[in-house]
Parts: C-alpha cells; sequence; structure tokens
C-alpha cells in the first residue's frame, strides 16, 4: 500500500503522508501524519547519468576563460562548456579508458544533453566568447590566458608580450564569438530538479 501510494503521488506530484497508530504511551506533542519525500515526476523520469549532467551544468560558472589576472570575470552562474562538461562527466576510472571507450563516452553525452534540452531542463547557447586585441600591424589576435592587467595613468592595460618586447593596451578589449564551441545553461525548471534530486542524495 506504502508503495502504491509513493508511485501515485509521484506521478500526480502531490504529496503523501504516513500515518501512525497512536499508543498508550505517546507524548502530548506526537505526530502522528509524516511528510513522505516524493520525488517529481521529472527526477522519476530521469536515470542517474541524466540527473548527474543536470547537477553538473546548475553547479558550474561560466565566464570567458582568456579574462586577465586582476579583472573580475563576468560569471554566468549554471552554464558551462561543453569541453569542460565532457571533462567532467568523465571521472578517474573513465580517464584510463582507450579512445575507443573514450568515444562511446562523448557519444553517450550528446544523448544525454540531447534529452536534458528536450525535456526543457537545460538549453544550448551556440558559442562561447573570448577577448580579442589588434597587434602593432593592426591584426586581430585572440588574447592569450594568464595576462595581466596593470595600472598606467590611472587606465586599467593589458600588457602584452611582442616581438619587440612588453605593450599596453588599454581595457576593456573587444569580445568575439567563437561559433566552433557552444556552453549549455541550465533553465529554471532545469534549477528546480537539480535542487530537489539534491534532496534524494
Amino acid at each position: 500500500m506504502a508503495a502504491a501510494t509513493m508511485i501515485s503521488a509521484t506521478w500526480h506530484n502531490t504529496k503523501a503522508h504516513y500515518v501512525l497508530e497512536p499508543q498508550k504511551d505517546d507524548p502530548a506533542d506526537k505526530k502522528y501524519v509524516l511528510d513522505l519525500p516524493v520525488k517529481s515526476r521529472g527526477i522519476a523520469r530521469m536515470n542517474e547519468n541524466q540527473l548527474n549532467t543536470l547537477k553538473i551544468i546548475n553547479d558550474s560558472n561560466y565566464h570567458i576563460e582568456n579574462t586577465p589576472e586582476g579583472i573580475e570575470p563576468e560569471t554566468t552562474e549554471g552554464s558551462i562548456t561543453r569541453q569542460s562538461l565532457l571533462e567532467k562527466v568523465n571521472d578517474l576510472k573513465e580517464k584510463k579508458k582507450t579512445n575507443k571507450q573514450a568515444s562511446k563516452t562523448k557519444v553517450r553525452l550528446e544523448y544525454i544533453i540531447k534529452q536534458l534540452e528536450k525535456a526543457g531542463l537545460i538549453e544550448k547557447i551556440g558559442f562561447v566568447e573570448y577577448y580579442v586585441y589588434k597587434d602593432e600591424k593592426g591584426r586581430q589576435k585572440k588574447l592569450e590566458r594568464n595576462t595581466v592587467v596593470q595600472k598606467k595613468n590611472k587606465k586599467l592595460s593589458v600588457e602584452i608580450k611582442t616581438e619587440k618586447g612588453i605593450e599596453f593596451i588599454e581595457w576593456p578589449l573587444n569580445i568575439e564569438r567563437n561559433e566552433k564551441s557552444s556552453r549549455y545553461q541550465i533553465t529554471a525548471a532545469g534549477k528546480r530538479t537539480a535542487r530537489d534530486a539534491y534532496m534524494f542524495d
């Protein structure tokens, strides 16, 4: 009976209660009706891999990866690049797999992502961003990682190493999109599902 009640509560997305029988020695403030933890219908339909992937996205923060040191990056909560997601999904055992097995992991992740998108739990952003600058010849270049920002004449400048030495370029720099890469953003429904999933960990 209890199992049927839990299944029904999950299916109809309602609460479930457990009623205790009164005993002679019960204290006056004894509670006889207890709330039971009921999984949401969405969680009940998801497998472990889908839930784990959703929680990884929910717990991640995206920012432009080549943001210079000394600049507080603008962070987007609940977002992660495809490459970073793949790295986090792979645990220590998966890192020891052969190339053929690693390829299967990528295929499996693509399937999981499609299922999460179809359920409206995440959305795909078809690009990632990066900072660019123009060198001494006017050519646009991608800013290298771990570049440092310094304050010169009360203004912030990015320290660029060139063939002729050090060059300082005034901050902020322009931002470009790399449409060959992508990232994923959790939705409001995804946040609720991830929050509910943690209750049953």
